[in-house]
């Protein structure tokens, strides 16, 4: 289904807004955080920096620059609670950065995992999991102490008649990872007739097994400024399966699929074909943002640059979708193009979300109403947007 009618927004979003204000009100007990934003932009996707920096609330700007930034190459942010870090898919290192007294950004302390950086999930402030690309490997660390605590090895998964194998996202659920593996026949080339994802346990540090579907083809986000996985209210693991460029050149479609609470295998009951819902599209990126709902970037083969055949990673060949899990709608928001194979992130702000849009006539963060359907303001940046995190301070 596909409209631009704000109505009609209004009825299926209502609901959804309902959920958040329940949710707000059950935590006004809790503790009161300050929040400070941390934006991470870039020439493009092959540029060989970035930069940084510590932005303020967002109420009263309309242009962020990058006068008080500090020249930073990473591929990613992250963010636990007060704590923030990078990453960079060219080194081997998890950077934690700080704000210093005068406001700026600045390296606090790394560690070395070994390999080429993956994405990360925070369990608590004492353990969180990543992976490195170079020999394979699942790593455990402490983000509070940034020490090693483990690694689990899944080189064995290397394939002598697979060429290219890569460690593509990474979710912890009660006591199991679950890794998505990209298996193809050359970097970002269209990925083996299946997806396939390793399943490893994190007490006793050992590879279990892979769980193996033919019903789309690669999962999860692979790099750092997009995700592709979420766990609900009910436990269950969500995440999207698509080509690993997210655009065309399969015949098998993009879908969501789900791994049920209390199981290390494919719930073979539920799968909603993307392809279809999107009108023949591919969606790739995958941003839950609770009771059912979520956020997607959607490729548009008819886009893509024929005589490029970096097109999907450079050139804005994506749109925004929102969907409904439970209902299984889709419906295609009113915002620009946009690059979104790097590009793609999405944050809650005043009750509505934040959206970054990069195309080759502007490089911006939409915040979007879901109520009202619609874009309602625009925040220029100087340079893609690639990371917007939230850090909670307590006062």
């Amino acid at each position: 289904m596909k409209t631009k009618n704000a109505k009609l927004l209004i009825i299926l979003f209502s609901g959804m807004m309902f959920f958040y204000a329940c949710e707000k009100n059950d935590k006004d007990d809790q503790p009161q955080l300050n929040g400070e934003y941390v934006l991470c932009t870039t020439a493009s996707f092959i540029s060989p920096t970035g930069y940084v920096q510590k932005v303020g609330s967002l109420d009263t700007i309309t242009a962020i620059s990058n006068d008080n930034a500090l020249e930073y190459m990473t591929s990613g942010m992250y963010s636990y609670d007060s704590m923030f870090f990078s990453c960079n898919y060219i080194d081997n290192y998890i950077v934690r950065l700080k704000i210093n007294d005068a406001g700026r950004i600045e390296e606090d302390v790394k560690i070395d995992v070994g390999g080429k950086t993956g994405k990360i999930w925070f369990k608590d402030s004492h353990t969180a999991f990543t992976y490195e690309n170079s020999t394979f490997k699942i790593v455990i660390f402490d983000p509070t102490e940034m020490i090693l605590k483990g690694q689990i090895d899944l080189s064995m998964l290397k394939r002598g008649d697979i060429p290219f194998m890569e460690l593509y996202d990474i979710i912890e659920r009660d006591g199991k990872l679950f890794v998505p593996l990209n298996l193809a026949l050359r970097w970002h080339s269209t990925a083996i007739d299946s997806v396939y994802i390793a399943v490893a346990d994190v007490a006793s540090q050992q590879f279990e097994k892979i769980i193996k579907s033919g019903m789309s083809q690669t999962a999860g986000g692979a790099l750092h400024s997009r995700n592709a996985m979420a766990i609900d209210e009910n436990n269950d693991i969500y995440f999207t399966a698509h080509l690993s460029s997210g655009t065309g050149g399969s015949h098998k479609p993009s879908g969501l699929m789900r791994i049920k609470s209390g199981t290390t295998d494919f719930d073979d009951t539920y799968f909603w074909n993307l392809t279809e819902a999107t009108n023949n599209h591919r969606a790739d990126a995958f941003y839950y943002i609770g009771n059912g709902k979520a956020f997607l970037t959607v490729g548009y083969p008819e886009l893509l640059n024929p005589n490029n055949n970096m097109s999907p990673l450079l050139d804005p060949v994506y749109k925004w979708w929102f969907i409904d899990l439970k209902a299984k709608s889709a419906i295609e928001l009113d915002l620009p193009v946009t690059k979104g194979f790097n590009t793609s992130w999405t944050i809650v702000y005043n009750n509505n979300f934040l959206l970054p849009i990069a195309n080759n006539e502007e490089t911006a963060i939409y915040e979007y109403s879901l109520t009202q359907g619609k874009q309602i303001r625009k925040i220029t940046t100087n340079g893609e947007p690639i990371s917007f995190i939230k850090l909670n301070i307590k006062k």
